[in-house]
């Protein structure tokens, strides 16, 4: 018995979302490079009132907060309202973008990052502070 080809989409007709339950044994995600690449894995600590400065990254990186908590700054929200990323939590910097994490807890935040970048580039460019953030927002 010959099964019918796939629709020419590449979708199957028959396929069905799976439940939460179902998927976490299975789930996987991939990240793709084109060329050789560079993977930083770093642990930093910023101190009450510290910050990076702002700043983008040429490759994608994530982000966790082992510590303490952190204020994460967007220049590409019109707003610039901060985000709170807490202890056991993160975030996933796409590269590109640019952004200012700061910490304006009381104690010191200890964050973990694991960055992938093209051979040889920089980890890090440093940006201008974006037009519409507040100067307390370095």
């Amino acid at each position: 018995m010959r099964s019918a080809p796939p629709p020419a989409n590449g979708l199957n007709p028959n396929h069905r979302p799976k439940s939460l339950a179902e998927s976490s044994s299975s789930w996987q995600a991939r990240i793709s490079t084109k060329g050789e690449s560079d993977v930083w894995m770093l642990q930093n600590i910023i101190v009450p009132g510290g910050s990076f400065g702002w700043h983008s990254h040429p490759g994608p990186s994530l982000v966790i907060v082992k510590a303490g908590a952190l204020m994460l700054y967007r220049a590409d929200d019109p707003t610039c309202t901060p985000e709170v990323v807490a202890a056991g939590s993160g975030f996933v910097d796409d590269g590109g973008d640019t952004h200012l994490v700061r910490n304006e807890g009381t104690v010191d935040a200890i964050v973990y990052v694991t960055s992938i970048v093209p051979r040889g580039a920089a980890r890090r460019i440093d940006e201008p502070h974006p037009s519409n953030c507040p100067a307390s927002a370095e």
